[in-house]
């Protein structure tokens, strides 16, 4: 079932057979899937999660990346003036 399937990706073509397997946007007398609708649930929140994860650690990279830059900064200084 987890098949490459062009530039769409896995997500959205899991999520789209999903939502087309319980027919959310077709009958509302339709059966949902407990442990389908969980899946997905699970997929969206981990998607979130990895989400939010990324950007905390890409801050700290450039948090970090600016402080080092500044202490380079203020290291070279007395070495301008030893010269």
């Amino acid at each position: 079932m987890w098949v490459w399937r062009g530039d769409h990706g896995i997500l959205p073509r899991r999520v789209s057979d999903i939502l087309m397997y319980n027919g959310l946007f077709g009958s509302a007398f339709s059966k949902v899937s407990v442990s389908e609708t969980a899946m997905l649930v699970f997929v969206l929140t981990q998607t979130v999660s990895l989400f939010l994860t990324n950007n905390r650690l890409f801050t700290e990279v450039k948090e970090s990346e600016h402080k080092l830059a500044n202490e380079k900064e203020i290291l070279e200084k007395p070495n301008r003036l030893k010269t």
